[in-house]
This record gives C-alpha cells, structure tokens and sequence, in this order.
C-alpha cells in the first residue's frame, strides 16, 4: 500500500489510519462468516456512507456521528443546481477524519469559487459522468450544451488544483458508451489527459454487434491511458441475470437519499423504493437505525437470498458487492490510505513543513 514520509511522521494521521484498517478487519471477519454460512453481527459502524442531494437539502451535520467509523462516502448531485457551502463543509469534515470522499455533481454547475471550496476542503475525487464519448453523443443523451459543462468542470479542477499546488481531488470520469461510440474513444481519451484525468471508467451499454473495429478502439484507448498515465478500467459484465451470494452492502453501507431517507445502500437511496427506507436521517439517530430492526431484518434477509425486486437491477448487472467477491474491503482500504495520505501532506503543506 502507498506510504508517504508525511503520513509516518505524524503520528495522529498514522494512528487514524490504524483504526480505519481495524473496521475493514471486522467487515472482513463479517464477509469470511458469510462465506461460512454464519450469521455475523453487522460491525460497529457502517464503513461506506452514500448520499444522494436535490433540491432539498437536510441538515448534513447529521451524518457527523458516523465519520469516524467510516473508510468512503460518496455524494451524487441529482439535480442541476449549485451545491452551497454546507457540502464543502461535510467534506472538510470527513476529510478529517481520514474519510476518502468521492464527489458525482451530475448535471451541476460547479462554478470556480465551489470547486476551489472542494480543494481547500481536501475531496477525494471529482467524477464527471459522459453519456458518450463525443460532444455530439453525450448532448444527444443529457441535453445541449452539457458537454460544455462537463468540460468546464475538468478544466476549472485543472486550474485549481495547479494553483494550490496539490494532488486532490483526483479528476476521474465515467463514460457510458454505446458501441457506436467507441471509435471516439482514443481521441477521448488524449483530450482527457490534456485536463489533468487521472481515472477513466468505460461501461459499453450495448454490446449487440460489437465489431472488431469497436474492440481494437477500446484496445486502443487503454493503451493510450497507460502511456499517458491515465488508469483505465472496463468492468466485467455481469455473470448472471439474477442476484446470487450475500449483499455485503447490508453489513458495510448507510445511504441517505435527497428527502433524508435512510436506505441500505446507494441504489436504494437513488431510486427511492418504499421497501427499502429504514429511517429518517432528521428524526432517527443513525447508529439506531444501523443496530435498528429494519436493517437487521433485511440482512437475514440478504444471508437467505431473499432479496426486494430492485435488487436484481444492481446485482444482476454486476453493481453488487457479494460475499463470494474476491477481497470486498480492498477499494475501502485504499481510499482511507489515500484520504490519510492526503491529510498527512496537506497539514504538513500547511504547517510550512515538507511532505
């Protein structure tokens, strides 16, 4: 794992970081019960924090009692509007707490004072979502002129993060492509590098009569990625059609949708399904929803693989976290690795010190 002079020599950062790894231990003694055929006590705190935010916003100091249990959270704008100062405010916070925060704005407008916000405020990661990988697609799919839009965001992160002189938020997008928009892809990609992309996640949508031309462009773009120091990930289509194994989300995630209902996962909060809700983030305190009834039903639920019918959207389609999966703490680690690393270099930064 990556290690920094600035994260070994302080030692509050270092010691954070220790507990961090202690909860992604206790997920993993979880998941290894699973695979026994156990049935675990879910840990202490939930280690993944998933937010979803419209034109409502709840009071987010809310989700302050759970950061210090938690290793990520991901926060997903779901409407086209300016994120006020409270947002960055969060993100300080979990920031602080060795929490890697990932930022999805969607269709916002992030303006250059917002995105600065997010710089000083130490955000783990700004991903930008392209519904194709040419102006001309991804206009057609989410509107006209949002290309324009998106790329403002790129080139604005660009800046800021040059004018701090610092290394995060890291600027990562997601492309969703249809196959007759892969031979767009390595010009994509160069473009990319050109605004400092650091991270490209590709998912083809359509697949039906993926030709050979197709093939060597996305062959192609992942080469290119890796010249230009660019990570580039394609992931797997899905093995199967309905969910099978152990939703290990029940036992590692608290997702919050833009009303301040309480679901048990991402998915949950961003389609809103009744059946899903386990609480109120206004009126209910969150670790009494985490050790709460609801969300316990619903993992003995999980460990019989009686799953709700939305279920199978994420875990058929290869979304889901299961217990049979190689190593499901491995990305939650990296990301409090990352997030500490981060707040080590930055005190340092601040303090006049050398990283």
């Amino acid at each position: 794992m990556l290690t920094l002079p600035a994260l070994e020599q302080s030692s509050g950062v270092h010691a954070l970081l220790e507990r961090k790894l202690v909860a992604c231990d206790e997920l993993d003694r979880v998941v290894g019960a699973l695979r026994d055929g156990r049935r675990p006590a879910a840990p202490a705190s939930p280690l993944e924090l998933f937010v979803a935010l419209g034109g409502r916003t709840w009071n987010l100091a809310r989700l302050d009692p759970l950061l210090p249990g938690a290793a990520a959270l991901d926060v997903r704008l779901v409407d086209d509007l300016t994120p006020g100062p409270e947002l960055a405010a969060l993100v300080g916070r979990a920031a602080d707490q060795g929490v890697f925060v990932t930022l999805v704005p969607g269709a916002a407008v992030l303006p250059p004072e917002t995105i600065r916000a997010f710089v000083v405020a130490r955000l783990g990661r700004l991903t930008v979502e392209l519904a194709g990988a040419s102006a001309r697609r991804h206009d057609a799919v989410a509107g006209a002129g949002r290309w324009d839009v998106a790329w403002r965001v790129l080139e604005t992160l660009h800046e800021e993060r040059l004018a701090g002189g610092v290394r995060w938020p890291e600027p990562s997008v997601h492309v969703e492509a249809r196959f007759e928009d892969l031979a767009d892809l390595p010009g994509l990609v160069v473009k990319l590098a050109g605004v400092g992309v650091t991270r490209l996640t590709l998912r083809v949508t359509e697949t039906r009569g993926l030709r050979p031309l197709e093939l060597v462009a996305v062959a192609e773009s992942a080469e290119l990625a890796e010249t230009l120091g660019m990570a580039f990930h394609e992931p797997a289509a899905p093995d199967c059609d309905e969910p099978r194994g152990v939703c290990v989300h029940r036992f590692a995630a608290f997702a919050v949708d833009p009303l301040g209902v309480i679901y048990p996962c991402a998915q949950g909060a961003l389609r809103a399904v009744d059946e899903y809700a386990v609480g109120g983030i206004e009126a209910d305190d969150p670790f009494e929803v985490w050790r709460g009834a609801a969300l316990e039903a619903g993992r003995e639920r999980a460990q019989a693989l009686e799953y709700p019918a939305g279920c199978a959207w994420c875990l058929g389609r290869g979304d889901g976290k299961r217990h049979d999966d190689g190593h499901p703490t491995g990305r939650l680690r990296e990301a409090t690795h990352i997030a500490c690393q981060n707040l080590a270099l930055d005190t340092a930064r601040r303090g006049g010190g050398t990283p």
